[in-house]
C-alpha cells in the first residue's frame, strides 16, 4: 500500500484539492495522510459553496485516513522514521514555497515537506496557476523562492485553476508523478 501524505496551503484552488482527495481515496492502494492549513479552511470557506463562508468545517478531513493538526509537531509524519512514498501539496501558496525553499517549518505542513526533502522522497507542489499566465505575475521574491526549488521537488502546475471547469485529467495531474 502506498503511504502518502497531502498538504493543503491557503492558496486559492480549493475545488482542486477537494477533487484530488476525492480521485486518491478511490484509489485501493493508498493511505492518505491529511494536513490542512488555517489559511486553507479560510480559503475553502470562500471558494467551496458547501461552506457558505464559514471556516469552522474542514471540507477535506472525511477523505483522509488518517488527518494531522497543523501544530501536531509530534505526528508521525514529522518523522523522517515514518515511511511515506511521496508529499503532494496542493494547492501550494507562494508563503508555503518560501518556507520550503528557506527551511522556515513552523508549521506541520512545513514540516513534514521538510523531512520529505531530507529522506529523498518525492516532494510535488501544485501552484495556484501557472507561471506563463499572465494573470499571476510573479513578484522577484516568488521568482527567488520558486528557482531555489527545483533541486528539492518535483514540481507541476495544475491546469484546472479555481473558477475553471477542470475535466479529470488536469485534476490527477499530480498524481501521475507519483
Amino acid at each position: 500500500m502506498k503511504r502518502i501524505v497531502v498538504g493543503i496551503s491557503g492558496a486559492s484552488g480549493s475545488p482542486l484539492a477537494l477533487r484530488f482527495l476525492e480521485a486518491l481515496r478511490a484509489q485501493d492502494d493508498v493511505e492518505i495522510h491529511l494536513v490542512v492549513s488555517d489559511s486553507a479552511l479560510l480559503t475553502a470557506s470562500y471558494e467551496l459553496p458547501t461552506q457558505q463562508g464559514s471556516a469552522d468545517a474542514n471540507p477535506f478531513k472525511r477523505f483522509a485516513h488518517v488527518y494531522h493538526e497543523p501544530t501536531a509537531f509530534d505526528a508521525s509524519i514529522s518523522s523522517g522514521s515514518f515511511e511515506v512514498d511521496a508529499m503532494v501539496i496542493i494547492p501550494c501558496s507562494m508563503k508555503t514555497v518560501a518556507g520550503i525553499a528557506s527551511g522556515y517549518a513552523d508549521n506541520l505542513l512545513l514540516r513534514a515537506a521538510d523531512v520529505t526533502i531530507k529522506e529523498k522522497r518525492p516532494l510535488i507542489l501544485v501552484e495556484p496557476d501557472s507561471p506563463e499566465e499572465p494573470e499571476l505575475p510573479f513578484n522577484a521574491p516568488h521568482r527567488e523562492h520558486r528557482a531555489a526549488a527545483p533541486y528539492l521537488l518535483r514540481r507541476t502546475n495544475d491546469r484546472a485553476r479555481y473558477g475553471r471547469s477542470p475535466d479529470r485529467q488536469d485534476l490527477l495531474a499530480a498524481w501521475t508523478f507519483l
